[in-house]
């Protein structure tokens, strides 16, 4: 079975996804310029450089288990040399690779990535052949999380060899016919997947001509493919809800300063904070998420920044209890929608997220509120739901507060009001 990703009557019960090339980027270009080093060097061509390079890669990658286990970070710099040394250059295949290695901490996230992970509604599992760390330092530089990660490293071999897809299946608890894998390498993660019983969405994002192995494959040209498996939707410029990230730093300082050129109030007081030390400013947040280092009469807090195509369109704050103070003014969710792109429902889709968020704490129900002069927000709280009860005087301004009750126990197609 092999055809193009529509909507699907297979509805796994967890997802295993492949991280480079499936997620994010694959470093196709910096193998490139590497071996182009090379070539250059030995005046051949970067083809034969490239033949030579991967068919040591493969004979290393091939012995590579148990206690003849090697990381990557040992086979790239050992084929690559032993590739120079087959053209006689001087060159040093260790220093060749630390091009690679610095791409696989930060490599560019795929534009549909945010947008598919977010609607997702099953357990997900990275299946990864690169080293633990990298995959670990790429996930927090882009605020990804998954309920679990197996990599090469961990399992002591590489797909497609059924070690890593057997754990991966240990930690979901689950067989392989109850789970997806997705992925974009035809042999390791196709041919691996399939060779387990596993039903494998091929993430054919080159055009390739080739044939997959027989069994449940299903193909898409990118990662809009997954959520056909859950009866959705998703484009790969829609809209999602990101933690702050270090990959977000010149989106998100952009996002401050319209704010700024605009005469609004909002972010004036982190803006340099931001310039100077957006790092600290990350594990700041990190921090008053889980309830650490916390100001003197602050609650914790959870905050998303809506991004699209790389943008950041909006921010949403979710306040974990509710204070005296919260109960008048701010309750449990806030959120503001840059200048530019207001009344484009940004406002709407941050609150139906952000509060499906609250629901997964165990809070049953929630407060929003907004100025009494700003019919604009309190529209976006009643489509979600938001049941008017008594105004309150806002303690910093004196200006009357609206508060809205919102019912989490109410799913939210029915929840929402047009």
């Amino acid at each position: 079975m092999c055809g193009e990703s529509g909507e699907q009557s297979f509805r796994p019960k967890a997802v295993l996804l492949d991280f480079f090339g499936t997620l994010v980027e694959a470093d196709g270009p910096i193998i490139r310029r590497a071996r182009q080093r090379v070539a250059d060097a030995a005046g051949v061509g970067g083809d034969e450089v490239g033949r030579v390079w991967t068919a040591e890669f493969m004979r290393l990658w091939a012995e590579c288990r148990g206690e003849d286990f090697l990381p990557l970070h040992e086979i790239v710099p050992q084929s690559l040399q032993k590739a120079i040394d087959h053209f006689g250059v001087a060159l040093d295949g260790v220093a060749l690779s630390q091009e690679m290695f610095a791409y696989w901490l930060r490599p560019p996230i795929c534009p549909e990535t945010r947008a598919v992970l977010a609607r997702c509604p099953v357990p997900t599992c990275i299946v990864s052949d690169v080293d633990e760390a990298d995959v670990r330092a790429a996930m927090e530089y882009h605020g990804l999380s998954f309920d679990h990660v197996v990599t090469s490293e961990g399992c002591r071999a590489y797909k497609p060899r059924r070690e890593m897809f057997a754990e991966a299946l240990r930690l979901v608890g689950l067989r392989s016919e109850e789970v997806l894998h997705v992925g974009d390498s035809l042999r390791r993660d196709v041919g691996g997947a399939v060779a387990m019983g596993m039903p494998v969405l091929w993430l054919n994002r080159l055009g390739s001509d080739e044939s997959p192995p027989e069994g449940a494959v299903y193909e898409s040209a990118d990662l809009t493919g997954l959520p056909s498996f859950f009866g959705q939707t998703v484009s790969v410029d829609a809209p999602a809800l990101a933690p702050p990230c270090e990959a977000l730093r010149e989106a998100m300082l952009d996002y401050v300063d319209e704010f700024r050129a605009a005469g609004e109030p909002f972010w004036q007081g982190t803006r340099e904070r931001l310039r100077r030390d957006f790092a600290g400013y990350i594990r700041e947040r990190r921090d008053r998420s889980l309830g650490r280092n916390l100001p003197p009469g602050l609650v914790p807090d959870s905050q998303y920044w809506l991004v699209r195509d790389g943008r950041v369109l909006g921010t949403v704050r979710i306040r974990h209890r509710l204070t005296e103070g919260l109960r008048k003014e701010g309750g449990h969710v806030g959120y503001e929608v840059r200048p530019s792109e207001r009344n484009k429902g940004h406002a709407t889709f941050m609150l139906a997220a952000a509060l499906e968020k609250v629901r997964g704490m165990g809070i049953e129900r929630a407060l929003v509120t907004c100025d009494r002069d700003n019919p604009a927000s309190a529209r976006v709280i009643q489509k979600n739901g938001g049941q008017p009860d008594s105004d309150s005087i806002s303690p910093a301004t004196g200006k009357a507060v609206r508060r809205f009750w919102i019912d989490l126990a109410i799913p939210p197609a029915k929840r929402a009001r047009s």
